[in-house]
């Protein structure tokens, strides 16, 4: 089990977006009940903009609204929804820049801010053997975690919502120079994903060139376009929100650096659990400094080791025939018993509920 496999239980995502696919949809019809299904979330979670929810939940989230919608690309419609207001602060703070290729760059260097699931990076020509990509440029999006199921939907709404945000900034609401449509902007969309089924149902509304199995995921467009000047440029408001984004991503990236780094050990072990004085020595600190840092990361030491003997446990229960027994003495309990009140505290089932 590795360390991200343990994180996707953990609340680190921003609702930003999430928020916004569960609004569409209320408004064109869709219950709440239909999508919240089977997550902790409820309506008031989506009014709340520090709320954050773990992989697991937002993957089951986006789930429900592939099967309540019929619409295996739904992806694709929903970054068409997405704007500058999408963005938040990350979104006015790319309209005060200068022109397209800072503007992009901006959200690229902030973007974790809204989605940490992806990392964005410009690139202001492309490295190829290909004439027809001579002359282009192209914005670039990786996943940092394994998207698993939802990969499509995500990657599809990300370039889609890029794609849509591009053709803003290049319109008269963005640099002045008339309403340039997405598909004059976006020449070229790259998927590393396979063709899915049905695709000519959505290709048939794209006039762009739509590539599968590529080694990126990016949009492909004409290196004229960064140099387009924005009619909304401003200095001072750029100068202010960039120090607001700048802080806001320091803040974010110190946080849980030292719970990420305990979970990491612990995991590390290899079938053992350090206890607190265990862990706190190989940190060269007390175990009453160990337990008030984490304490300031909002978690507990035991906190931290039940929640990898949980996932280790319930790993070992959807994907293996061992006994119960033997993945309690495999998560460091000397019974079955022990165990199974331990595995109810952690999840409100029984092991044996989770066997198929």
């Amino acid at each position: 089990m590795t360390a991200s496999e343990s994180s996707e239980d953990e609340a680190i995502l921003p609702i930003f977006f999430p928020s916004v696919l569960y609004r569409v949809l209320c408004k064109k019809g869709i219950l709440s009940e239909q999508l919240l299904k089977s997550t902790d979330l409820t309506s008031d979670s989506f009014l709340d903009e520090n709320l954050r929810i773990s992989f697991n939940e937002h993957k089951q989230f986006i789930l429900n609204a592939i099967q309540v919608t019929g619409n295996s690309h739904l992806g694709w419609w929903f970054g068409q929804q997405l704007n500058v207001s999408s963005l938040g602060l990350l979104g006015y703070a790319a309209m005060s820049c200068d022109s397209v290729e800072e503007a992009l760059q901006t959200i690229a260097k902030y973007f974790k801010l809204r989605a940490p699931l992806y990392s964005l990076k410009l690139l202001t020509s492309i490295d190829t053997p290909y004439a027809s990509l001579k002359d282009k440029s192209a914005l670039q999006i990786d996943s940092n975690i394994d998207f698993a199921e939802i990969e499509y939907f995500l990657l599809s709404s990300a370039l889609s919502g890029a794609a849509n945000l591009l053709s803003y900034y290049c319109s008269k609401g963005g640099t002045g120079e008339g309403n340039e449509s997405q598909d004059n902007i976006v020449e070229r969309v790259e998927l590393t994903v396979p063709q899915p089924e049905d695709w000519e149902v959505v290709y048939s509304a794209m006039s762009c060139t739509v590539v599968f199995g590529a080694l990126y995921n990016r949009l492909v467009f004409s290196s004229d376009v960064l140099k387009k000047e924005s009619v909304a440029a401003d200095p001072a408001t750029k100068n202010a929100i960039n120090a607001l984004c700048k802080k806001q991503l320091s803040e974010l990236e110190r946080q849980h650096i030292l719970a990420v780094k305990v979970r990491q050990f612990i995991l590390q072990q290899e079938g053992k659990f350090p206890s607190l004085d265990e862990a706190a020595a190989h940190f060269f600190m007390s175990p009453r400094t160990l337990r008030r840092e984490l304490q300031k990361e909002h978690t507990t030491y035991q906190t931290l080791l039940d929640k990898v003997r949980e996932n280790i446990a319930i790993k070992y229960l959807t994907t293996t025939n061992k006994p119960i027994n033997q993945i309690a003495y495999d998560v460091g309990f000397a019974d079955k018993s022990n165990f199974g009140r331990a595995f109810k505290r952690w999840t409100g089932k029984r092991p044996s509920d989770f066997r198929v």
